[in-house]
Formats: C-alpha cells, structure tokens, sequence
C-alpha cells in the first residue's frame, strides 16, 4: 500500500486527543484530494466513524496496546515497516522510538504528565517516560506541532528551545455556533446552573469548584452541573464523589452526552466555569463563547491565551476568589451580557488568526 501520511488516529474516541484527531481527519480528506497525496489512518477496529471517502484505513490488530505502554511502541514498529510510510503523524507525544526511514510530527498538547507531582504531575515512572518521549520527539522529529504560546514556553522551560517546534492552534467545531434546538437540551436540567465540562483529573481542580460552590450555594439559587468526564466521579476518585453527596441536590451530573445535548447544555448556563490548574490550550471557554455563554475561568497562562478579555478571572488556587468571581458574574445581567459580546469578538478574531491547515503544510514542504 502507497503511504503518503500515516496519521495515527488510534484514540478518537478519547476526550482532548480525540477531537483533535477528529478535526485533523476533517481536513486530511479535502487536503490528500488537493495535492494527490495517499493518506492512511492507523486505527484500532471499530473506533472511527464517518471519515473522508479518499482516506484509507490501517487497522491495527493490537487492540489492547495501551497509550504509553511498550506494546504500543511495538505496534508502531510494525505498522511503520510494514507500510514504510514518507511520513508519519501522531497527535500525542509518544514518539516511535523504532524508525523506518519516515519523516515523523508529533503534536505535543501540554507537558502535564512531564511535571513532578508536587508540579501538577504524574511524578515517578510516567513522569520519566514522558520526559524522555517529549525530548526525542523534539530532537528527531521534523517537527513539533504545539497548540499554544503557553504550551511553548513550558517546552522551552523544561526542555530548552527547539527550531522545530511550531505552534498551531486548532479551531473549534464550527458547529458550536449554530442555532441551539432546544429538543437536545437535556430533561433533566435544573433552570439556573454554572456549569463544569471536564474529567475529574487533579489539574483539573474539581474539587476547587466544589469547595467554591459550597462557599455560595445558600447566597445563590443556582445549581452546580456537571458535564464531560466528571460523571465517572464516582469511580475515579471516591473523596471527590463523597463532596459531590454532600452537596446534595444543588449538583447534578448529566451522564454522557450526545455532542448536540452538549452544545444545549452549554448554551443554557449562566456561565461555565473552568477552574484549572493546569491547560494547554483550553477549548471548553472557547466553545462557551460559541454559544453565547459567559466564561469564569482561572488565570493560568493557557487559558489567559485562550479567553483574552473575554472572560472573569480568578486565581487558579483560590477558592475564595473563585467564589466571588463566579457571584460576580451571576449578580450581573450587565456584565454577563458583556462577556457575551467580547466572546464573539474573541472568538472571531482569533479564528481570523488560526491556519488550520498549517501542520499540513508544513508536513508537506518537509517531507512529501
């Protein structure tokens, strides 16, 4: 089989790595067509959906080769000699360590899982692995996509400067900001809530938001919802869960969603909060604004990049300061509206700015 590109397209169905890939695979069809290029998805059996009609499909027998585990490089290994791509393309940081002569890009999202975990990290083994993975992707690639300035800069911090790192930013489904049909909107919804979208991992700062919640909840009608990943509390971290149960009534967890019900979910919130510790880029404050939803977001790098004026800050590691910026935001129909404003505007300037199709370029001029 002629290979062009093999893009590794194994986790489309993970949370931030798999839209990525979906948006990556949206573009791969109409730019393959353009230039006469062979692009072949490297997948696992029964993971994609619909994809372009002019791509084809490698589909790896290793099923249970795990993300960051030594039956994935072994995958690697065999799938690249077998297909002796030109180039290859992984949206993660696990770099093949076994070359067959193709040219390899990597996307590097954060560097979370490079930090100690006194840093926000992982610490220990897969901290080492990580480390290792990001330097040889920075040393042999023939290039490093990164999605933000803050992304950048925490490379340079850990890993010193590299010329071929390049940033490229991906824009959000375009889909965010069509009209809301209000049969997507989930029954079960109470009528006023903040909302959360997101897993229950640490950087993430769930707890942070429920501890917030608890210093408002008897100074505010609104309940607290839930979406994303953070319906699995229950079973990813038992303390956490116990705060959520303890709360009561006032928080409410939606189950999984359609990506429609998501848009209705968003759409009706007084306003999402995202109270990270730690973000690459941040896409949920950008899908908010898409909806016309205001945004309560923490100050990290990542997210004062993502939101620019766009959104009410607080400090990442102040509960006290995320209770008052999110009363703030609900004690006024004024700034709300506000915020609803400078987030289009944001939203618009900054998709004015993105080149989507710029890792594909450069791919292109460096190695097809």
């Amino acid at each position: 089989m002629r290979t062009d590109l093999l893009f590794d397209a194994r986790h489309v169905r993970a949370s931030g790595i798999g839209i990525y890939s979906k948006e990556q695979i949206k573009l791969l069809g109409p730019w393959a067509n353009k230039n006469g290029f062979k692009v072949v998805l490297l997948s696992i059996p029964d993971q994609l959906g619909d994809i372009p009609p002019n791509l084809d499909v490698y589909e790896t027998t290793q099923k249970r080769a795990g993300m960051y585990s030594l039956a994935e490089q072994v995958g690697f290994t065999s799938v690249l000699k077998r297909l002796r791509p030109k180039a290859f393309w992984t949206p993660h940081y696990p770099y093949p360590v076994l070359s067959a002569g193709q040219s390899t890009f990597v996307t590097i999202h954060d560097v979370l899982h490079a930090k100690t975990a006194i840093q926000g990290g992982p610490g220990g083994l897969k901290q080492k692995y990580a480390m290792s993975m990001i330097r040889l992707a920075l040393q042999r690639s023939r290039g490093v996509f990164v999605p933000s300035e803050a992304t950048r800069d925490e490379i340079f911090r850990h890993f010193g400067e590299s010329s071929n790192l390049h940033i490229a930013p991906m824009h959000i489904d375009r889909a965010w900001s069509q009209e809301i049909d209000d049969f997507d909107r989930p029954k079960k919804l109470p009528k006023n809530y903040i909302l959360f979208v997101g897993n229950v991992k640490r950087h993430k700062n769930l707890v942070g938001l429920l501890n917030a919640f608890e210093l408002i909840k008897e100074r505010t009608n609104v309940d607290l919802v839930l979406a994303g990943g953070a319906e699995n509390v229950k079973n990813q971290d038992p303390m956490v869960f116990e705060h959520v149960k303890r709360l009561g009534s006032r928080v409410h967890l939606t189950g999984t969603l359609s990506f429609n019900s998501l848009r209705a979910t968003v759409a009706g919130a007084k306003c999402l909060v995202m109270p990270s510790l730690y973000e690459g880029v941040g896409l949920p404050p950008l899908e908010a604004m898409a909806t016309g939803t205001p945004v309560v977001a923490s100050d990290i790098p990542a997210l004062r990049e993502t939101c620019g004026d766009a959104a009410i800050f607080f400090a990442s590691t102040d509960v006290v300061s995320m209770a008052e910026a999110i009363l703030r935001t609900l004690d006024s129909t004024a700034l709300r509206a506000e915020l609803v404003q400078r987030g289009r505007r944001r939203l618009y300037e900054r998709e004015q700015l993105i080149d989507p199709m710029r890792p594909l370029s450069i791919i292109a001029a460096n190695s097809l």
